[in-house]
């Protein structure tokens, strides 16, 4: 390389979210490193997903890492990528990185950064299901929770359509058919809306539209499908409305979480073990 900062190439799917000029802005205000940003607005997840790997593996040679971050993500200080290229290279032949994001609707952290080496790739076409895959590696690949630095923050200010259609995929992935094999799958997005219900530092209106957007789908009255071109709209039932409040009030989180968890969780297992 002709310079001797590390040279980052940052990629972002974009798709209507409110955090996508904050999440430009933070990219530009970043010392330390070398950066390009490359966007990608408004195409289909499959097609989206397939444009940005295909990009990191033509412009291998031209930077030392590529991170996907998503347009709801914003780079919380000006040195946020120098640290995670610092994190990086801790650990010699690492390849992928996975750390959390700080989860602003939840108040909690997730899994959400992704920094990958020159040398990743990955298997084409992509399942059209789960195009959001782990590449292939011939160094380390590492998954690390416990990494918990505030580098990167998820969804600081969405749009009201932006929290509602995230209630409605959160909730697709507990109903989706077939991932009633393992309860990990259903679990965890049951657990991250119960956080959100909980959550009192996040604008009470946006919680409450996540919650319309999960009773919604769980009601079978919406499909996540709806919520990925430019025509978002919220379209809550009066149930769902009523059902997300009561979820939201602390003497009645626990009990309807329980109850969801009975129902998409292990009653579904149950059957599928007895199935012949």
């Amino acid at each position: 390389m002709s310079t001797s900062l590390p040279r980052i190439l940052v990629l972002t799917l974009f798709c209507g979210e409110a955090e996508y000029e904050r999440c430009k802005l933070s990219v530009s205000q970043q010392e330390g490193v070398s950066t390009e940003h490359v966007c990608f607005e408004w195409l289909p997840n499959l097609e989206a997903h397939e444009a940005l790997y295909r990009t990191i593996l033509s412009r291998a040679g031209e930077f030392d890492a590529f991170l996907k971050l998503d347009a709801d993500m914003v780079l919380v200080h000006e040195r946020a990528l120098l640290e995670a290229w610092q994190i990086f290279v801790d650990v010699p032949d690492t390849d992928h990185l996975s750390i959390p994001v700080y989860d602003h609707p939840s108040g909690s952290y997730l899994m959400g950064f992704h920094l990958f080496s020159p040398r990743v790739s990955w298997s084409f076409p992509l399942d059209p299901l789960f195009p959001d895959s782990n590449p292939n590696v011939p160094g380390f690949e590492r998954i690390d929770f416990g990494i918990q630095r505030r580098l990167i923050d998820h969804m600081p200010s969405p749009s009201k359509e932006q929290a509602f259609a995230l209630g409605v995929h959160r909730a697709s992935k507990i109903v989706q058919p077939g991932r009633g094999k393992n309860r990990r799958p259903a679990d965890f997005p049951l657990s991250y809306l119960k956080r959100v219900a909980r959550n009192r530092t996040f604008d009470p209106e946006l919680r409450h539209l996540i919650l319309s957007g999960m009773f919604q789908t769980l009601l079978a009255l919406q499909a996540d499908r709806r919520y990925k071109g430019e025509d978002r709209k919220i379209e809550a039932a009066p149930l769902a409305r009523l059902l997300a409040s009561g979820f939201a009030r602390p003497p009645l989180t626990d009990i309807v979480f329980q109850f969801l968890r009975l129902r998409y969780v292990h009653w579904r297992r149950l059957s599928r073990l007895e199935q012949p």
